[in-house]
């Protein structure tokens, strides 16, 4: 991977992506109502979902 990557916030609709890094990291699938059950339930007012990018493509979270 060459260039620059940012760190930013959850964005409606990342977790379209975020759920096929899941499974190529674990190995096992993962469904978006599952990712945002887990992660997105417990609002706060304090941002909890922090990606890294590159291209717009999540490459960490």
């Amino acid at each position: 991977m060459t260039g620059e990557w940012c760190v930013r916030p959850y964005r409606a609709g990342d977790e379209r992506e975020l759920v096929g890094l899941f499974e190529r990291v674990f190995v096992r699938a993962l469904t978006p109502e599952q990712w945002r059950w887990k992660l997105r339930s417990g609002q706060s007012a304090v941002e909890n979902v922090w990606l890294a990018v590159h291209d717009e493509k999540p490459i960490f979270q």
